[in-house]
């Protein structure tokens, strides 16, 4: 399930780099166009085996967790002023 997340993210965010880069021509949309696509379907594919499974998607890394929780701190210190 992580590899088709890592898929849909990769596909959305190169179809928008590839529209960014190509300009507002039809290489520029297409690029575009491709990138949901394929974004839609990996996000769909990955959907449909949460239900077929019946295990719902979770996305754990350890890279991740430490940022967040510096958010958080952060967020909460300036609050309290």
């Amino acid at each position: 399930m992580n590899t088709l997340f890592i898929v849909m993210i990769s596909a959305y965010a190169a179809g928008a780099l590839g529209a960014l880069l190509m300009g507002r021509g039809v290489l520029g949309r297409g690029a575009a166009a491709l990138g949901a696509f394929i974004g839609s379907a990996a996000g769909l594919t990955l959907g449909l085996s949460a239900i077929i499974s019946g295990q719902s998607f979770t996305l754990t890394s350890a890279r991740v967790l430490p940022l967040t929780g510096l958010m958080v701190q952060c967020s909460m210190c300036c609050c309290s002023r």
